[in-house]
């Protein structure tokens, strides 16, 4: 990927789930994550917003969204802070090892599903468009490397 940029894209392509390519944008900056992955040293998360109801024991989840790490999540973050809302990230670059994504897909089901994370309309929405961008990136072979990956994952909570 490093030194041939260009077939490292006609190895792993990105493969459209739809008719036609779905980006995923940055929130803060706009810039288009999936291209930007082809970069070894780029980073970006997948965010969750939520207000954690101690009573119910629940995650209330506000909003769902991508961005940069480092520069353009820390400013979303800060705002975040002075609402009282708290957030949650996933590693975009680690969501586009196929076994790593579909782990990722039965947990926010899982949590769905057990009355753990209670999603506003929009919220949702947002979840299922970013999840069906990611697919464009993910649906292909599984490398050793991303094999070995997983195995480390595979001991994080998820």
């Amino acid at each position: 990927m490093r030194y041939f940029p260009n077939s490292y894209r006609l190895v792993k392509p990105l493969h459209l789930v739809s008719d036609e390519y779905q980006p995923l944008n940055c929130k803060v900056c706009h810039k288009d994550i999936l291209m930007a992955l082809f970069d070894p040293n780029y980073g970006a998360n997948i965010m969750k917003v939520y207000k954690w109801d101690q009573e119910k024991n629940i995650n209330n989840i506000q909003d769902v969204y991508c961005a940069c790490a480092y520069k353009c999540d820390e400013q979303i973050e800060a705002s975040l802070n002075k609402a009282g809302l708290t957030s949650g990230w996933a590693c975009i670059s680690d969501l586009v090892i196929p076994i790593e994504f579909l782990r990722y897909v039965l947990a926010v089901m899982n949590r769905i599903r057990d009355g753990k994370d209670i999603y506003t309309d929009e919220a949702f929405k947002k979840q299922k468009a970013i999840l069906i961008a990611l697919a464009q990136r993910v649906i292909r072979a599984t490398t050793e490397g991303e094999r070995a990956r997983f195995k480390e994952l595979l001991s994080l909570p998820c």
